[in-house]
C-alpha cells in the first residue's frame, strides 16, 4: 500500500483557528520542526501534540496562502546545510509557544552533514487547508528567501516585461508634442532665433517649448527648431512678438504655421481705473493689457496750486495773499434801537492769517478810493471810536473793530458796536446809516 503524504491541523490547531475568528486576534504559525519518525512512517492524527522523534526545529521563512486556492495555507523553512545526518519522514507546524499546531508525513529524505562529504541546504515546504485564511498570521523572513527556477523566470518576464512597457512609455511621453521640451541654447539673431532638440522631428499642433532668449529683440521674431522652418513667434491675439528681453525665459506652442506666446493674455474683466488722491494707491496685480490707466484732471495746473507746492511734479504759482470777502451791513431806524452785530470769517483748515494779536490783519474802509483808508496796525483796540464823514450826499459812520481769534472752531471773529444818541443820526439824508468794510488775509 502506497503511502499517502500530507499535513493537517491537531486539535490545538482547529481550536486556535477558531478562536481567532472569534477574538480576531490571528494564528501565528511561526516556526517549522522535522523528525525521522523513529525510523517508520505512521499516520499522523489531529490528537497529537509533539513529533515522534524531533531532529531539528527552526523558523519559518514564509507563511503564505495558496494563489490557486485561498484557503490552503502554505509554510516554507530552509534547513541549514550545517544541519545534518538524520532522515526526514515527520514535520510540523508550531505557534511562538512551541505548541504544535499541525503535524504531516514527507517523503523520505536523508539530510546529510559535511562530515559525511556532502553538504545541502533543504527546504521543506508544507500544504494544508485551514476554513479561514484570514485568522492566519502571513508572513515571509527576508533573511530567508528561496525561489525555484521557474519562481525566478516569471518574476524576471515580468520585471522586463514591465520595463518594456515604462520604456514605452517614456518614449511616447517624450515624443508627445503637448509636454514642453526645455531648449537650454538657442542660437541665431536677436529675432531670428534657431535650436535643436532631439525629441521634435516636426512640427504639430500643440508642441510646446521653452527656451532662454540671449538679446534684446528689435523686431518680430521667429523660431526654427532642429532645421525645420522658422516660424513667426505671435502674442495671444495674433500679433507679432517683438519684445523679447535678454535672459528672459519664454513659452510656446505651434498652432498652424505659428508659435503663440504662453501666458500672456488680455484682461476681459476687472480692468481698473485709479484716481489719484491723497494717498498712494495700488495698482492691482495681474496680466495689463494696455486699457487701465490713472485719471488725470484738466485743472492740474500750476496755477491753480499754491506756490510753492509739488503735486504729481507740478510745482503751484499760484499767489499766497487773496482778498477773502466783502461785507456790507445796512442799518436802518437807529433811533429805536443800537444794535451790535456779529461777523465771522471762517477759513479751512490748515490755512494761518497773519498780522496783529488777534491773528488777522484787516484794512477798514470807508469808501473805495485808497485815500479814504483808515488803516490798523497790529490790532490797536479801537472798538468805541467813531465819527460822521459826507461824501456827496450820504453820510457815514467810521467805526474801528476788535476782532478775535477762535482757536478751536478755526474762525475770526469781529464785533461792533454802533455807538451814540439818538440825535447823533438825524441828520442823515435817507434816514440810514451805511457801513462798508474790506479786509484781507494773507494765507500761509
Amino acid at each position: 500500500m502506497s503511502e499517502k503524504f500530507d499535513t493537517i491541523l491537531t486539535n490545538a490547531g482547529l481550536a486556535a483557528v477558531a478562536n481567532a475568528t472569534i477574538t480576531q486576534k490571528q494564528v501565528n504559525f511561526a516556526k517549522l520542526g522535522v523528525g525521522d519518525s523513529n525510523g517508520a512512517y505512521y499516520t499522523p492524527t489531529k490528537e497529537a501534540t509533539a513529533l515522534r522523534n524531533q531532529k531539528w526545529i527552526g523558523n519559518a521563512s514564509s507563511v503564505t496562502t495558496d494563489p490557486d486556492n485561498p484557503n490552503w495555507i502554505v509554510v516554507k523553512a530552509v534547513i541549514p546545510g550545517t544541519v545534518g545526518g538524520f532522515e526526514i519522514r515527520e514535520l510540523g507546524i508550531f505557534d511562538e509557544n512551541n505548541v504544535l499546531l499541525a503535524i504531516g508525513k514527507l517523503p523520505q529524505t536523508y539530510k546529510p552533514t559535511f562530515s559525511e562529504g556532502s553538504i545541502k541546504e533543504l527546504t521543506v515546504k508544507t500544504v494544508f487547508e485551514v476554513t479561514n485564511t484570514s485568522a492566519v498570521t502571513l508572513k515571509i523572513d527576508p533573511s530567508v528567501i528561496y525561489a525555484s527556477e521557474k519562481y525566478v523566470d516569471d518574476k524576471v518576464a515580468t520585471v522586463v516585461s514591465g520595463l518594456e512597457n515604462l520604456q514605452q512609455q517614456l518614449n511616447q511621453h517624450i515624443t508627445d508634442p503637448s509636454n514642453i521640451k526645455w531648449i537650454e541654447k538657442v542660437e541665431g539673431t536677436a529675432n531670428t532665433l534657431t535650436a535643436t532638440h532631439e525629441a521634435i522631428p516636426s512640427y504639430k499642433n500643440g508642441l510646446g517649448v521653452s527656451f532662454p532668449v540671449k538679446l534684446n529683440s528689435t523686431a518680430a521674431m521667429s523660431l526654427n527648431i532642429n532645421g525645420l522652418g522658422a516660424i513667426p513667434i505671435k502674442k495671444a491675439n495674433g500679433t507679432p512678438f517683438s519684445n523679447g528681453i535678454v535672459n528672459g525665459v519664454y513659452t510656446v506652442r505651434y498652432r498652424d504655421g505659428a508659435f503663440i506666446l504662453q501666458g500672456e493674455s488680455e484682461v476681459e474683466i476687472g480692468k481698473q481705473i485709479i484716481i489719484p488722491g491723497t494717498t498712494n494707491k495700488a495698482i492691482l496685480k495681474g496680466v495689463h493689457d494696455g486699457t487701465g490707466y490713472v485719471e488725470g484732471s484738466p485743472h492740474l495746473l500750476a496755477s491753480n496750486i499754491k506756490k510753492g507746492v509739488n503735486i504729481f511734479g507740478v510745482v503751484g504759482t499760484a499767489p499766497s495773499e487773496y482778498d477773502i470777502s466783502i461785507v456790507t451791513h445796512n442799518f436802518t431806524d437807529w433811533r429805536d434801537r443800537q444794535p451790535t452785530y456779529t461777523v465771522t470769517w471762517n477759513f479751512p483748515a490748515g490755512f494761518k492769517p497773519v498780522g496783529w494779536a488777534a491773528g488777522l490783519t484787516w484794512d477798514q474802509y470807508v469808501n473805495t478810493a485808497a485815500s479814504r483808508k483808515a488803516a490798523h496796525g497790529n490790532g490797536a483796540a479801537n472798538a468805541t471810536s467813531g465819527s460822521f464823514t459826507t461824501y456827496g450826499s450820504n453820510r457815514y459812520i467810521i467805526m474801528n473793530i476788535d476782532t478775535t481769534y477762535d482757536s478751536a472752531a478755526k474762525v475770526y471773529v469781529a464785533r461792533y458796536t454802533i455807538r451814540g444818541g439818538p440825535t447823533d443820526y438825524l441828520d442823515m439824508n435817507d434816514g440810514n446809516i451805511y457801513c462798508q468794510i474790506y479786509w484781507t488775509c494773507v494765507i500761509i
